[in-house]
């Protein structure tokens, strides 16, 4: 408990974290949510990442 001057103030608890959430929570989060155009979603990916390695990540392994 904490406590100002000998007065309670707060009880200090440890968290409860869930480890699931339940499936019909996720889908009212996501219910309103625009749809996804996976063509679009792909493009824009391969527009901003570069696919190419700097090099061979097998070189040298005898792979």
């Amino acid at each position: 408990m904490l406590t100002i001057n000998g007065e309670p103030l707060a009880d200090v608890v440890p968290i409860k974290r869930r480890r699931a959430v339940p499936t019909g929570e996720v889908l009212a989060i996501f219910a309103g949510a625009p749809a996804l155009d996976v063509d679009e979603l792909r493009a824009d990916l391969d527009a901003g990442i570069d696919q190419e390695l700097p090099h061979d990540p097998l070189e040298g392994t005898g792979l």
